[in-house]
């Protein structure tokens, strides 16, 4: 699985899921496991918020890659 921590401070990043569907946008939480409510996935999930204005929130088995975009 993908370490979502260490795209905290990323600005822009690509994010396609393991439907092969792209995401672009601009980070705007990364919840790690202790952090999730009782109700969700136990596992880290990163929010983007993306390029058409919808905050969209990956866990981590939804990330097939990561790219940060410059």
């Amino acid at each position: 699985m993908i370490e979502l921590l260490q795209f905290e401070n990323c600005e822009r990043i690509k994010i396609t899921d393991i439907d092969n569907d792209d995401y672009v946008g601009v980070v705007f939480d990364v919840t790690d496991i202790e952090d999730q409510s009782d109700l969700s996935q136990q596992e880290e999930s990163i929010t983007i918020y993306t390029e058409d204005k919808q905050y969209v929130e990956f866990f981590q088995s939804d990330i097939k890659s990561i790219e940060i975009i410059k």
